[in-house]
């Protein structure tokens, strides 16, 4: 990404592609997003992101999403096993409004970006909670922007985001380009432990149990409207891992010469580290392979024995 350029020269000048670019300048306008972002708080206070939690409920209490601090990801797995019940709740309007008005009162127009609205309302929610406050402050700009992408994917967008703000780019610039380019994030997932997704009704039971008696591993990827869906099934996790670099082959930029960042966010680091070393024989110009523990959020729907892969690739279709 051209801006990346930018980003690292740290000076005016012109881009790549010729381009016009003002040294040290910096929007002032706030980036924020939703916590199913799955990067780290260190990440994304480094690229002056701001974030709100979304909701966990274990056995009827509530807890954040707010980076392990109330509930780890080893808890809540260790929850998941003992069998306890775990649920999810999305931001109101209510909260997306208390969160937003600080930094309006303060002047700063906004830019939320959010996660799939194929995976949750909370696009809905922050959409609502824009009008509402726009009238309040008519001189401010809220713009909600849905990154039809989940964890990590949704992760990636987000920091192109910032760092587009950081080269110069205006907050409608950043928006019209999340817009154009946000279906170029491969998501990727597999699971070898089928348990949350018969208990969540997204795997009828009685495919679920036969499936899990003889090793099947669902293949699920994300599709244009922004929902994570079964592609594939394949016999045992050594096969799924294999089917997860051929994915990359076929989808990502410049196929086994991918040159960009891949992310690999799991419930399972045995299995998350068998992945990444296969990745780094076949594909191996990768720029940054990164591992990261698959958030409490998008846990909470996996369970265990989970791996995702994040890349950028062909713009994604409904095949």
């Amino acid at each position: 990404m051209w801006y990346r350029w930018i980003h690292r020269q740290g000076a005016g000048g012109s881009d790549p592609a010729g381009r016009t670019v003002a040294a040290g300048f910096l929007n002032n306008y706030v980036i924020s997003c939703c916590s199913p972002v799955d990067y780290a708080k260190e990440d994304l206070a480094a690229l002056d992101v701001e974030t709100i939690y979304f909701h966990i409920i274990l056995d009827g209490k509530d807890y954040l999403d707010d980076f392990g601090q109330t509930l780890s990801a080893e808890a809540l797995l260790d929850a998941q096993r003992a069998g306890r019940d775990v649920k999810t709740s999305q931001i109101s309007v209510g909260e997306y409004k208390d969160f937003f008005r600080p930094f309006l009162e303060a002047g700063r127009d906004i830019l939320h970006i959010t996660v799939s609205s194929g995976l949750s309302g909370t696009f809905n929610a922050a959409s609502l909670a824009a009008h509402h406050l726009m009238e309040e402050f008519p001189e401010r700009k809220v713009i909600v922007v849905d990154s039809l992408g989940g964890s990590c994917g949704y992760g990636m967008i987000v920091e192109e985001a910032a760092l587009m703000r950081k080269a110069g780019k205006n907050i409608e610039e950043v928006r019209d380009w999340i817009e154009e380019h946000r279906l170029e994030v491969e998501h990727f997932f597999f699971s070898h432990d089928l348990t949350h997704f018969i208990k969540g009704g997204r795997i009828p039971r009685y495919v679920g149990l036969l499936a899990q008696k003889i090793k099947i591993c669902p293949i699920m990827v994300g599709d244009t409207k922004g929902r994570i869906v079964m592609s594939d099934k394949i016999r045992t996790k050594k096969k799924a891992v294999q089917r997860a670099v051929e994915h990359i082959g076929e989808l990502a930029v410049g196929g086994f010469n991918y040159r960009g960042k891949l992310i690999i966010s799991h419930t399972d680091p045995e299995l998350a580290m068998e992945t990444a070393a296969l990745i780094r024989e076949k594909v191996p110009n990768l720029s940054d392979l990164q591992i990261r523990p698959l958030g409490v959020t998008f846990s909470s729907h996996s369970g265990p024995g989970c791996v995702a892969l994040f890349y950028w690739g062909k713009p994604r279709t409904d095949k």
